[in-house]
Parts: C-alpha cells; sequence; structure tokens
C-alpha cells in the first residue's frame, strides 16, 4: 500500500487525483530529531501523531528542496543529467507550502441577524425604487420618444408605431 500525504486536506498522491503520469513523491519523516521536530512544526495540523508511516507529498516542498537529477558522466567523460527514479530531498529542506490548510482559512465574522435583514430590506426597497425610476413611463409622448430604451425586445420583432389623431 502507498504511502499518503499527512497534511490535512492534501489529496495529492491519491488515485483519484493523479491523472495520466503526473506522479507524486512522497518523502518519509527524517531520521534526525531536529529536523523531524522543524517537520512536525511546519505542518498545520491538531491532535496528530506522527507514526512510522507518516509522509508528505511533494507538493508541501519548494521545486529548490526536491533533487529531481543527478550528474553523472558518460563514457565520453562528458557529465549529463540524469533523472532519478525516486525524487530525493535536498538535506535540510522542510515542507513550506500549504494551500489546502485550513489553517490559513480565516472566516468572517457573521454580523447579528437583525442588522442583515435590515440590509437585504434596505437593498431590496433601493433595487425596487431604481428599477421604478429607470421603467416609468411618464404619457404617451414619453413612451413614443423613448420606446426603444423602454422596451426591450428581441432583434426578430420589428415595432411599427402609427399614431391617429382623431
Amino acid at each position: 500500500m502507498p504511502r499518503r500525504c499527512c497534511v490535512p486536506n492534501c489529496k495529492g498522491n491519491y488515485d483519484t487525483t493523479l491523472k495520466g503520469n503526473n506522479y507524486i513523491s512522497v518523502f518519509k519523516f527524517p531520521k534526525d530529531e531536529q529536523l523531524r521536530k522543524k517537520w512536525m512544526a511546519a505542518i498545520p495540523h491538531k491532535n496528530w501523531t506522527l507514526t512510522k508511516y507518516s509522509a508528505v507529498c511533494s507538493l508541501h516542498f519548494a521545486e529548490t528542496d526536491i533533487q529531481r537529477y543527478q550528474n553523472i558522466p558518460s563514457p565520453n567523460g562528458v557529465l549529463e543529467n540524469v533523472l532519478f527514479r525516486c525524487p530525493r530531498l535536498m538535506e535540510n529542506a522542510i515542507p513550506s507550502i500549504f494551500s489546502n490548510s485550513p489553517s490559513k482559512r480565516v472566516l468572517p465574522q457573521r454580523k447579528d441577524p437583525i442588522e442583515r435583514r435590515e440590509r437585504i430590506i434596505e437593498n431590496h426597497e433601493n433595487l425596487v425604487r431604481e428599477f421604478i425610476d429607470s421603467n416609468l413611463i411618464s404619457g404617451f409622448l414619453n413612451l413614443i420618444n423613448n420606446y426603444k430604451e423602454k422596451l426591450v425586445i428581441s432583434n426578430h420583432w420589428s415595432i411599427k408605431i402609427i399614431i391617429r389623431i382623431i
């Protein structure tokens, strides 16, 4: 069973998120006690216990912290960049990218329900007032002079105004 990222809300290396050849590497926690504590402090979690299966995916590390290539001399003596089969972390890399972290979301403070209701009613009244003011036809001459602005009719219709004075 492959390791899954232990960062809250991260589904980076789950089968449902991997499409095509987008393989996301996971890295075990370091054996060095001080570095492991830095990792634990960096990861935003609550009431979580580190296990021997805990890992962090590559989405939480800066690209400069991940070593993907190795310089290997070719038979003719030229150094070539060869892609690692499994990427490696730089020596003191610490996870630092937590875009899905719940601790980073700050919810706005709720307003009093009575104030919210009054604001909604006031907005509604303003909208009705604006509608009436903009669409009011004050008389027949106003309708004739401004019918194109007042009547919204599809381009397929034609309007013919006939004025008969009796």
